[in-house]
């Protein structure tokens, strides 16, 4: 056989097995002790302690978020009298919890409190990429410890980039000035804080290197017959780079993802592929779903879930299929960085998105049966919009936000409470 007849055999097989279904699966063990980092294209590239950091610092130099370890019972709470001067009389007297956002890593608990620009809810923007702290925080670590807490600082000098936060126990003994660099850890997206123990810790592989984490978190989502609330799941979250289109009641040996919108929304996978009934006491996989990724290698996959052990093995069973390089509407989509907040929303909500280019935008809110609350037309520039959505009338429940340039749509879930 010569050599361009051998070249032409080897390519014919590697588009052949692109399109066949491989089965995999990973393990998060007894109580989802771990969280998983998966590629699409290689598998599992880190499986990690799930429970022994508070923080998860997002290592983007344009980035404010810190998100708490919720899913392993990390808490952050706001304070009445939540002013640095009260840093000495911590008051805990009725404190709230805060919650990060499970639709965007923006988002953290610590943000969740944001206005518009300058306020990033722990800190105000003083230019050149620096933030001041103004709120105080409890937090009730992974070991159960309850600590004060203040973000001090964030400094970008044009090289280095790094936090000062003040930790202390609430009786104002063992006070600490810790100390993160951003710029100490280059090939990663998260950089990740044991309180208790003043470590850093870097458990997570290179950012180029997943594209999905299996983990526990926490979601705002409603339980019948409970009114919607925070719950403590297992799921699936995205990587800031990679963007996922659901397909629900479709045929999933299809491989035709033309009619589903993809969304940088972390929690499009989420946990909502699986179902506990109640009944049987046993899990549930949804029948006839599938997600479609954008992964990092530039290729689209098809995602089935075929299985789910539980707390018992935190075993996820599920096949991949590679499918196309990502065509140019999806790798380079004219809409970025869709972010709501307040979520849970109240009054009011401010849509923050990034455009390649000026154009001629459509936003509009939808509940889940597809009917029109907000609809509006309006001149977006190039780089940051920021548009503040009155929400007052809504009814409590669920709504799509969605931006749309006629290139490329965006859909963010917003929720409305009381």
């Amino acid at each position: 056989m010569n050599r361009l007849a051998f070249c032409t055999l080897i390519f014919s097989f590697n588009l052949l097995n692109a399109q066949t279904p491989v089965s995999d699966s990973v393990s998060l063990g007894g109580g989802y002790a771990s969280m998983s980092f998966y590629s699409l294209a290689v598998g599992e590239t880190a499986n990690v302690n799930a429970k022994d950091w508070d923080l998860q610092i997002w290592n983007n130099l344009m980035s404010s978020s810190i998100r708490v370890n919720d899913g392993a019972g990390v808490m952050l709470y706001r304070l009445q009298n939540d002013d640095t001067t009260n840093w000495m009389a911590i008051d805990t007297t009725g404190m709230t919890p805060l919650y990060n956002s499970d639709t965007t890593w923006e988002i953290g608990a610590f943000s969740a409190l944001a206005g518009v620009h300058p306020d990033y809810g722990w800190g105000i923007y003083t230019g050149g990429g620096n933030l001041t702290g103004y709120r105080i925080f409890v937090i009730k670590t992974i070991s159960g410890n309850y600590k004060k807490i203040w973000i001090k600082r964030l400094v970008y000098d044009g090289t280095n980039a790094y936090y000062e936060i003040a930790v202390g126990n609430l009786d104002n003994t063992g006070e600490q000035l810790v100390t993160i660099a951003k710029t100490a850890y280059p090939t990663k997206e998260f950089i990740y804080y044991a309180i208790d123990s003043a470590a850093v810790k870097d458990i997570e592989p290179a950012k180029t290197d997943w594209d999905l984490v299996l983990r526990r978190y926490q979601s705002y989502i409603t339980l019948p017959p409970q009114p919607a609330q925070y719950y403590t799941v297992m799921g699936v979250l995205s990587h800031p780079a990679v963007t996922v289109a659901e397909a629900r009641g479709v045929d999933v040996s299809i491989n035709d993802y033309s009619a589903y919108p993809f969304e940088e929304n972390i929690s499009v996978i989420g946990s909502d592929w699986k179902n506990f009934n109640q009944g049987t006491f046993q899990w549930e996989l949804i029948d006839s779903l599938a997600y479609f990724v954008s992964a990092q290698d530039g290729y689209i996959y098809k995602l089935v879930f075929t299985g789910f052990g539980g707390q018992g093995t935190g075993k996820v069973f599920f096949n991949k299929t590679q499918l196309e390089q990502a065509s140019t509407a999806v790798a380079d989509a004219s809409i970025r960085a869709l972010t709501v907040y307040p979520n849970p929303a109240s009054d009011q909500v401010q849509a923050l998105f990034v455009l390649r280019q000026e154009s001629d935008m459509t936003i509009r809110i939808l509940d889940l049966s597809g009917k029109i609350h907000f609809d509006s037309r309006l001149k977006a520039r190039s780089g940051l919009n920021a548009f503040t959505l009155n929400t007052a009338d809504f009814a409590q429940g669920f709504y799509l936000l969605s931006v749309n340039d006629g290139a490329s749509q965006l859909t963010f879930k917003l929720v409305k409470n009381e």
